[in-house]
């Protein structure tokens, strides 16, 4: 048992000490008109680490005081009853998604509106929680249950089909992630400003991309903060805007930032993520399922459960590990989406958008570089300006 104590200790110890470089590092470097931007990071950094090491203080608690009491009171509710499964593992989900949605109420009320970009009421936050911890609960207990069934009747053969299962819900969500979940999260409007639509869909037709709508996200209800994405798989894609975008940027500079998103769509980039998560998740899978054949997991008698408890422990540290491979695939495909839109002849004009929003959102002009390795699923702002200032890149 102690040695899952030791690896989420492990996993904690780890974020600190990136954590505490990164910020060491940043202060070392900034320069007296970065002040602002070092107390932001600052304050959201430590916020976070003390909501990592509450929840990390918990779980050690549990461990030493209460596995013993735990296993026995689980034994006795579950009997082999499927529904108190879910029950159990939907109980567990609630208290875990309490702790962090007290984290994100101290960072949006606290952190987020000190620095002027929060813009949620407390009615628009607590709905928003709710939306997303209910959706998830449900993904989480049909999955859970799904797999649960499929442990019970399939034996030795459930990792083959609990495999492709969770494969396949995989490739479900990333098909409808902006399609039922995005709306449920925001107001979604067409794009009302004809100049910008006319020069989207033009350059969308001359690289060969069919959008099937350019649409508007209220997220100036939400924050101040600035973003844009693309979503779809196949022929129709969509482009989603931040309303904050609008008003700060002209049509060109605009344009640079839906180019970059176009360049995503060009280079297959969604596509190429989805088999990265559909490795990752397969390799957590190979995990759950080792872990259920252990002693200290079938000592329990109930080794769906406590095998999934033990599972989520040993990869959180894991999956720092592989979040460094993630994300280094991820800055391959940011740099080359940016090296995109300077091949176009935008580069100048997504320099300007990215000096502004790199200011105005108190991104951090001198990260750690193990913070960049393991953390950042995009280059650091200062070195995409870097390279789209002096980098050409070929067709």
């Amino acid at each position: 048992m102690m040695w899952f104590v030791v690896i989420a200790t492990s996993s904690f110890l780890f974020d600190l000490t990136l954590v505490l470089l990164n910020i060491r590092h940043l202060r070392r470097h900034a320069d007296s008109g970065e002040t602002d931007t070092v107390s932001y990071i600052t304050r959201k950094s430590y916020t976070k680490m003390a909501y990592l090491l509450v929840r990390q203080l918990l779980f050690i608690a549990l461990v030493l005081f209460l596995m013993d009491d735990l296993i026995s009171i689980v034994t006795a509710m579950m009997s082999g009853n499927i529904w108190i499964v879910t029950l159990v593992l939907a109980l567990a989900y609630s208290m875990i998604q309490l702790l962090a949605t007290s984290y994100e109420a101290i960072d949006t009320f606290g952190t987020e509106a000190r620095f002027n970009f929060n813009k949620h009421t407390p009615r628009s936050f607590a709905r928003d929680q709710f939306v997303d911890y209910l959706v998830t609960l449900i993904l989480v207990m049909l999955v859970s249950l799904a797999l649960y069934a499929l442990y019970q009747s399939l034996g030795a053969t459930f990792i083959l089909y609990g495999l492709i299962l969770v494969e396949l819900l995989l490739i479900l969500y990333h098909t409808l992630f902006v399609i039922v979940f995005v709306p449920l999260m925001f107001e979604l409007t067409p794009l009302n400003n004809a100049e910008l639509e006319t020069a989207i869909s033009d350059l969308a037709t001359n690289e060969g991309i069919n959008l099937d709508s350019i649409v508007v996200l209220n997220a100036s209800q939400k924050s101040t903060k600035m973003n844009a994405y693309f979503s779809g798989f196949g022929k129709s894609k969509k482009i989603m805007l931040f309303d904050t975008l609008l008003d700060r940027f002209t049509t060109e500079q605009l344009v640079s930032i839906v180019a970059h998103e176009i360049g995503h769509a060009k280079y297959h980039h969604m596509i190429k993520d989805l088999i990265t998560d559909m490795i990752v998740a397969a390799i957590y899978f190979i995990i759950f399922f080792v872990l259920l054949r252990a002693d200290v997991v079938t000592a329990t008698g109930q080794p769906f459960v406590f095998g999934l408890l033990y599972t989520l422990i040993v990869i959180e540290f894991i999956h720092k590990l592989l979040g460094g491979v993630r994300n280094y695939l991820s800055r391959r495909h940011e740099k080359q989406a940016d090296l995109f839109v300077k091949e176009i002849g935008l580069g100048d004009a997504m320099t300007k958008v990215m000096q502004e929003a790199a200011t105005f959102n108190k991104g951090n002009p001198h990260p750690h570089p193990l913070f960049v390795l393991f953390k950042y699923n995009h280059p650091s702002s200062t070195e995409r300006l870097r390279y789209l200032q002096t980098t050409s890149a070929p067709r």
